[in-house]
């Protein structure tokens, strides 16, 4: 799409002020971005994904304030969100959630979802997770500054580019 600005410019010899247009400048329009793209640079989508909702709240204001958009679902929600076609995400999985169910839904972000980048915050009494399943795991006595700067890292990185912890 071109849009042409044309100038208007009064003809000095007409009594009236009559304007012709001249040609203007051109300035050519891109296609908007779809924000939706599987090809985007940055994720900037963080879903995050727990039971405790006055604690994902506060996530969500910290994680949002850094420049994020953040969507809070539980783990039942959060089947619906995996079917959903959006731009790639960063998933954080709070503490709150059983091993199984996260487990279950890790696997299934993998499988449909192969650009999506999933972070794990672990409990103080959590087991031990299975190799390549979580691109980043924060342990319990890291702080808001870790939870900001691996979400940060997350957001940036394409497919190819993370190590599976």
């Amino acid at each position: 799409m071109v849009l042409v600005i044309a100038r208007s410019y009064p003809e000095p010899s007409k009594e009236n002020e009559v304007w012709s247009m001249l040609p203007g400048r051109v300035i050519p329009f891109v296609e908007p971005v779809d924000p939706y793209s599987q090809k985007t640079e940055r994720l900037r989508i963080v879903v995050q994904v727990g039971r405790d909702q006055e604690l994902l709240r506060l996530r969500a204001r910290i994680i949002s304030a850094a420049g994020h958009s953040v969507h809070s679902v539980t783990p039942d929600e959060a089947v619906a969100e995996v079917q959903k076609a959006r731009a790639a995400q960063v998933w954080v999985f709070c503490h709150t959630i059983e091993f199984y169910e996260l487990a279950l839904l890790a696997v299934a972000i993998r499988q449909r979802r192969p650009a999506d980048k999933l972070l794990r915050l672990a409990g103080l009494n959590d087991p031990g997770q299975p190799p390549g399943l979580f691109d980043e795991l924060l342990e319990p006595v890291e702080g808001v500054d870790d939870l900001l700067r691996v979400v940060a890292e997350l957001a940036g990185k394409t497919g190819s580019e993370t190590e599976k912890v």
